[in-house]
């Protein structure tokens, strides 16, 4: 059998839709990063085009990382604005911020990513990212961190993605045709439609058999419904009958059962002997009996000290008389 080459099947539809799912975020980021949006009309295409090709080798799960992470590489992006670049008015706190902070914001409040995941695009430990990322947040006059300035300027960063007009999409000009790894794997998945035709065998097969063994249960039953009643029985044993209330009823007289041999003394063991002997034997085995007959007697008079006095009392005065 012929191995299947290891490669991902992607979709080109399900890949139109991710990069374009992400296009309007990628270009916010650049401009907000390089403080311009002809930037984003540079590094922007690059990183699709790699993307489309490295897609299809690239799970699912980990396109997201991916993406970021080639755009993010741009030499544009690593680099200081020039000398005049402006920030919208709302986000102009963004042009004091060194390169790498800003863009360790920008990763949080535009792409959307968590700290985890922004610190594998930068390719930072997580621990590096947190203190890039604080030193990016936005303080109050006391230098303490301004949760309002925060959630002002993340805010202002997806109204910016929200209004931003693209007149002609950059991924359906640069996003590259069907990679012809996704035709070999698809032809190599078409050269194995032998076990559907397998299974389709087996079950004109199974449909067979059913049907063989329906015809001879149906021809065993007509054969037996067609038996005459005179052969009915054979040599005083019956024959296989069909259910019939007129059907005859064979009664065969068995003999009465006589054992040749003769029966067998069972001796009393020696531990149940001298119960056997004892003389009060059979009061014991009716003791049940005995106590049930008391049970029904009238009760004895009281036999208690009050007796003895009464009599006694009796006996004086007879003495006296």
């Amino acid at each position: 059998m012929t191995a299947v080459p290891k490669v991902a099947i992607t979709s080109p539809a399900a890949l139109l839709a991710f990069l374009r799912g992400v296009e309007r975020r990628a270009v916010v980021l650049v401009e907000l990063q390089t403080g311009t949006m002809s930037a984003a009309q540079a590094a922007l295409p690059a990183a699709i085009r790699i993307f489309g090709a490295e897609a299809v080798d690239c799970p699912f799960a980990e396109w997201s990382i991916r993406f970021w992470s080639l755009l993010c590489g741009a030499p544009v992006l690593r680099r200081p604005p020039l000398t005049g670049q402006r920030w919208p008015k709302e986000l102009a706190s963004l042009q004091a911020m060194a390169v790498e902070d800003r863009l360790a914001l920008l990763l949080r409040i535009v792409a959307g990513l968590d700290e985890a995941q922004a610190a594998v695009v930068l390719g930072k430990p997580l621990e590096t990212y947190y203190q890039a990322l604080a030193r990016a947040c936005p303080r109050d006059v006391q230098g303490r961190p301004n949760p309002a300035a925060w959630r002002a300027l993340a805010e202002a960063a997806q109204q910016r993605v929200r209004s931003l007009s693209i007149k002609r999409l950059v991924t359906t000009t640069v996003l590259p045709s069907p990679s012809p790894k996704i035709s070999v794997a698809k032809s190599a998945v078409s050269r194995f439609p032998a076990p559907i035709r397998f299974e389709r065998n087996w079950v004109v097969i199974a449909g067979l058999a059913l049907g063989l063994i329906f015809m001879l249960n149906w021809a065993w039953n007509r054969h037996i419904w067609s038996v005459p009643e005179s052969q009915s029985v054979s040599k005083g044993f019956p024959a296989v009958l069909p259910l019939l209330e007129d059907s005859p009823v064979v009664i065969e007289v068995l003999p009465d059962y006589v054992s040749s041999a003769p029966p067998q003394v069972i001796s009393p063991d020696l531990a149940d002997r001298a119960m056997l002997e004892d003389s009060a034997l059979e009061a014991a085995r009716q003791a049940d009996f005995f106590a049930w007959y008391v049970a029904g007697q009238p009760i004895p008079p009281d036999e208690s000290d009050s007796a003895p006095v009464v009599a006694f009392s009796i006996r004086h005065n007879g003495n006296r008389q």
